[in-house]
């Protein structure tokens, strides 16, 4: 599993996010920091082939998947949504989480036959997890998971990420401090058009 981002620059028209990104991300666990519109969104969505770089390239090597704050839930149930990807997945062959052990790790159990339109803030984004993580992806991307979370599920959020990245690579946007710190990943920071290592204390 990896990602090689080599020279990516990227700007919207006049407006330039960053030039020349040089990252190398494998087994583990980082963090991506900045302040708002500097493209942290951007480059993540570069990374899953949502947008498209000005120059440089990134290449993936692993199947990924990605979380983001603004993503979209299907029409139909949680189960439903929860199935979609699997779909997907069994067409490749992998191996993959059962629903009913997603929804249990997701506190979702209850809301399996719920219809998405129905589910609070938090409760929809639980489901977006569930629906990103069912399938154990090998590199997971995740914009600022827990924006809407409340405290419990935002504890067991990172007890999973603890132990999911001994063995997977994962991408975290966060502009949670306190959290960065608890977690402590590989922090980068993209300040000023470029992407910096942040060494501790960030």
């Amino acid at each position: 599993m990896r990602i090689v981002i080599d020279q990516v620059s990227k700007a919207f028209h006049t407006h330039v996010l960053f030039e020349h990104l040089q990252l190398e991300i494998t087994q583990g666990f980082y963090a991506l920091i900045g302040e708002n519109g500097s493209g942290k969104t951007t480059l993540l969505r570069m990374i899953m082939g949502l947008e498209q770089p000005n120059a440089g390239t990134i290449k993936v090597d692993g199947v990924c998947s990605y979380v983001g704050i603004h993503d979209y839930l299907l029409k139909g149930t949680v189960e439903e949504n929860l199935r979609y990807p699997l779909q997907l997945k069994r067409q490749a062959g992998k191996s993959h989480m059962s629903i009913d052990d997603c929804l249990n790790l997701w506190q979702l159990e209850h809301l399996k036959k719920q219809d998405v339109a129905t589910l609070s803030a938090g409760e929809r984004q639980r489901t977006l997890l569930a629906r990103g993580t069912i399938f154990q992806p090998e590199i997971i991307l995740l914009d600022e998971p827990c924006s809407a979370l409340d405290m419990e599920s935002t504890m067991r959020f990172e007890q999973w990420i603890k132990e999911y990245q001994q063995t997977h690579a994962v991408l975290l946007v966060s502009h949670h401090r306190d959290q960065i710190e608890r977690l402590r990943p590989e922090v980068y920071r993209i300040k000023q058009h470029q992407l910096e290592y942040q060494p501790w204390p960030i």
